[in-house]
């Protein structure tokens, strides 16, 4: 196993060589990202044949702009406003396109959905104040989702 050394880069041009990683982790950064196939394609590359990269970001529908956008940021203020970008949110089927292109097969993809119920969304509207929620996976993807792939082994 190789010892972590942090590195400084653009997602778009990661400083690796090509195939570096058996395995890639793409937390909360998808959705920000403004040329998401080159990122993407970058991913891909820096991927050993047979690795995996799993994801996790916001999808793009009415529900991910009210809680996210609207909720997150602009009523609840818990991220600083202009955190996201609706229009850079993706759509499972979009990202599932460039991965494919990508040389990249799906292993699979959850929901990722927040445990909040009614009750909190009204404290949350009076107080401005949510307690953390919990997150369950399933097949709500109206907000977010997870996703497992594989790089095809050469």
């Amino acid at each position: 196993m190789g010892a972590f050394r942090p590195t400084q880069g653009r997602l778009e041009r990661l400083p690796f060589a090509d195939g570096a990683f058996d395995v890639v982790v793409a937390a909360d950064v998808l959705e920000h990202v403004p040329d998401l196939p080159a990122a993407v394609a970058e991913l891909a590359r820096v991927l050993a044949p047979g690795g995996r990269l799993v994801f996790d970001t916001i999808n793009r529908t009415p529900w991910s702009w009210f809680t996210a956008v609207f909720g997150l940021e602009r009523w609840l203020r818990m991220v600083p406003r202009g955190t996201h970008d609706w229009r850079l949110f993706i759509r499972p089927a979009e990202l599932d396109r460039l991965l494919r292109v990508g040389g990249l097969e799906v292993v699979a993809v959850e929901g990722l959905a927040s445990r909040v119920g009614p009750g909190d969304v009204v404290r949350g509207l009076l107080t401005r104040r949510l307690p953390t929620p919990t997150f369950a996976t399933g097949k709500d993807r109206r907000a977010s989702y997870l996703g497992d792939y594989r790089k095809a082994p050469v």
